[in-house]
């Protein structure tokens, strides 16, 4: 039987009823701990630090816009992502793009087309992500390096590091359950970073009074401009 829509269309599809699961453990798939680790990742890699920047440049009125925009289009995708879920019985987001492929190819009439596309677009797509990483990573890793170790590292020498010490061992797996692993680690750096500026503070120098000669500085968002009184 034909499948128009693999991922909206329940009726037509065959039956894929899973087996009977008892609830996740805690750090299993589909389990609350791994759905926040996954909520928040994608926020930190989306660029969720950068929109006070954003909205600096655009303004508060259309940031706030462009915000509501981007979260309807998350919910719809959330709502195709929960019909998916419902229909297939899988649990994760490699489990729904296998059964979504595995039921289009063949099924489809132009099903032969859509494989290979998908392939050169995760192809490009990955690529960038990749290029995207290294090059912040490339600026940033020196930089911490020299800050807190006094070791001057060249950049050609920390992503070469990062290459083949990191990037290229997450790579070679044929699936990527093994990310799980490491998915969460840049919310521990995010968590462990700011605990180590509430240390910094000098909470003491808090207290004292401003020095007259000392000028407060504010951003007005409308106009794009720094003021001082």
């Amino acid at each position: 039987m034909a499948i128009a829509t693999p991922l909206l269309s329940p009726g037509r599809l065959p039956d894929l009823t899973p087996a009977a699961r008892g609830p996740p453990g805690f750090f299993d798939a589909g389990s609350p701990f791994s759905c926040s680790t996954l909520l928040f990742t994608a926020s930190i890699g989306s660029g969720v630090l950068a929109l006070p920047s954003a909205a600096k440049d655009v303004g508060l009125y259309l940031g706030i816009f462009i915000l509501m925009v981007a979260g309807l289009i998350t919910a719809i995708s959330d709502a195709i992502l929960g019909q998916a879920v419902s229909i297939s019985g899988q649990k994760t987001y490699g489990g729904i793009l296998a059964w979504s492929l595995a039921n289009s190819k063949g099924n489809l009439d132009r099903g032969n087309y859509r494989l290979p596309a998908f392939d050169a677009f995760m192809t490009v797509y990955q690529g960038a992500a990749i290029v995207t990483y290294l090059i912040f990573l490339g600026d940033f890793i020196p930089s911490v390096l020299q800050a807190w170790l006094q070791i001057s590292l060249s950049r050609t020498l920390a992503l070469v590091s990062i290459v083949y010490i990191v990037v290229l061992p997450l790579s070679v797996g044929s699936e990527i359950s093994s990310l799980r692993a490491v998915g969460s680690f840049s919310i521990w750096v995010m968590l462990s970073t700011a605990v180590l500026a509430l240390c910094k503070i000098p909470w003491s120098e808090l207290d004292t009074d401003r020095p007259n000669n000392m000028t407060h500085v504010g951003f007005n968002w409308r106009q794009g401009k720094s003021q001082q009184d």
